[in-house]
Formats: structure tokens, C-alpha cells, sequence
């Protein structure tokens, strides 16, 4: 990373374009998702596991050379993962470069690719609640891209949700 991007803004210039990240990452765990999933579905997670239709992969996704493809400073000092602290992410990212909008894209658990269909909806469903409820609701520079279940040919509406972001 070169020296310049790690400089504030100077300031807000009045005819300056709005600056959009259109990828931003939070990052969420299931214990988050579970006061949105039916005890039915928090059951058979617990039990079973998510079991995503890619047999292949075991671990992070990511790079091993760099821990969740994160920033080496972007881990809260609280714990967690990078990512999963709003007033950090507020901190080392909207603020500091003056961000005007940051559009949320979940890496994983994403609720999509799972063998089990009807988990892989509810796990959608739950993924977006929280999201909303989470970061969207408390920054209004956040806007959100929204989870839906890939395999299943029944559309599962989330109207209230459209409508609130």
C-alpha cells in the first residue's frame, strides 16, 4: 500500500463527486444470525453445519499469507474479525477518506450454496435482517446489497427489506 492512501482527505471541495466503495465487507458470525433464524434452523446448524455444496473447500477462502484478505490493522482490539466492528470501520474507512456511501457485500456466510435449500433461504433471510439491523440502520452512509437463495426456483420476496434500504 503506497504512503498516499494512507492520507485523510484534506476536506470536502464543493463540487467534488461522491465517493462510493460499491464492495465493502462486514463481517457477521452465525451466533449474530441466530436471533433471526427459527429455532428450527439454529437447531440444525448447531447439529449438522452449514454444508455448502463445494466439497473442496476447508478453511478460509483467502489468502493463508493474509489472514481474511484484511488489512493487518483492521482487526479490532476488542477481537473479532475484520470487518465486524462498525465504529472501527467508521473510523479507518467512511471517516478517514471521507467515504459517502459503502455498499455491504458479505463474503461468507452469505446463505448461498447451501445443500439444504430451505436452510439456504432462511439463512438468506436471516443474513439480510441482520445486516439491516446491524449496519445499515446505525450509519446512514451504509447501503446493502441483498442475500438470496441461488438454487430454488420460489422466489423469496423481501419487500420490507427493499423497501427500508
Amino acid at each position: 500500500m503506497s504512503l498516499d492512501t494512507l492520507n485523510p482527505v484534506a476536506g470536502k471541495a464543493s463540487n467534488r463527486l461522491a465517493v462510493i466503495d460499491a464492495d465493502l465487507h462486514p463481517q457477521d458470525t452465525m451466533d449474530d444470525f441466530k436471533p433471526y433464524l427459527a429455532q428450527r434452523w439454529w437447531d440444525h446448524v448447531q447439529t449438522y453445519g452449514v454444508r455448502p455444496r463445494s466439497g473442496l473447500l476447508a478453511g478460509s477462502n483467502f489468502p493463508k499469507g493474509q489472514p481474511m484478505a484484511a488489512r493487518r490493522d483492521s482487526w479490532p482490539k476488542s477481537g473479532g474479525l475484520p470487518g465486524s466492528d462498525l465504529q472501527l470501520m467508521q473510523e479507518q474507512f467512511l471517516d478517514y477518506y471521507d467515504v459517502d456511501y459503502g455498499i455491504l457485500n458479505y463474503l461468507q456466510p452469505t446463505g448461498q450454496g447451501i445443500q439444504n435449500n430451505e436452510l439456504s433461504v432462511a439463512l438468506a433471510h436471516a443474513i439480510n435482517d441482520c445486516h439491516f439491523d446491524r449496519w445499515i440502520s446505525r450509519d446512514s452512509r451504509l447501503k446493502s446489497s441483498i442475500r438470496s437463495e441461488e438454487h430454488t426456483s420460489e422466489l423469496q420476496s423481501h419487500h420490507d427489506l427493499v423497501c427500508r434500504l
